[in-house]
């Protein structure tokens, strides 16, 4: 499941390394606190999705919603729903992508304001600390954001 750390004015919100981290009800539902939360954090704070693992992640849980199609609609209009709110959120947002990002978990990456990858064979972002070179890019692009 997704948590939530604060570091200063950056809140970094952790994809689960050991899951794909599809759009599971619950997922989303811990998503949307985190978000919540970053908005409401004073004074005006950046938020990071990073991920650490295989899979940044793999956007909708076709076989959630597979085993619940009376739920489907709904669970649609939800996830459109956190395209939405990222894309328009007053929070500097940075998508710190780690790995394979599909379907709707790219145009969710997209929605943030910022994108940045590691560059190929160069260290990911680990739970607990996001390391070089990525920070520094996170880092750079906030201040370039902030300046503008």
């Amino acid at each position: 499941m997704p948590m939530l750390e604060r570091d200063g004015e950056t809140f970094i919100l952790w994809l689960d390394p050991d899951d794909e981290n599809r759009f599971h009800p619950d997922w989303l539902a811990a998503v949307e606190r985190a978000l919540g939360e970053a908005e409401a954090a004073r004074p005006p704070c950046a938020l990071v999705t990073a991920g650490s693992g295989k899979f940044w992640s793999n956007g909708p849980y076709v076989e959630w919603m597979m085993t619940n199609p009376d739920q489907a609609t709904a669970y649609i209009t939800r996830v459109k729903a956190l395209l939405t709110h990222t894309l328009a959120s007053p929070v500097i947002s940075v998508a710190a992508l780690n790995g394979h990002t599909f379907g709707a978990a790219a145009m969710w990456a997209l929605a943030h304001d910022i994108r940045v990858m590691p560059p190929a064979g160069k260290s990911k972002p680990v739970r607990g600390q996001i390391k070089e070179p990525l920070y520094a890019e996170i880092l750079a692009a906030l201040r370039a954001q902030r300046q503008a």
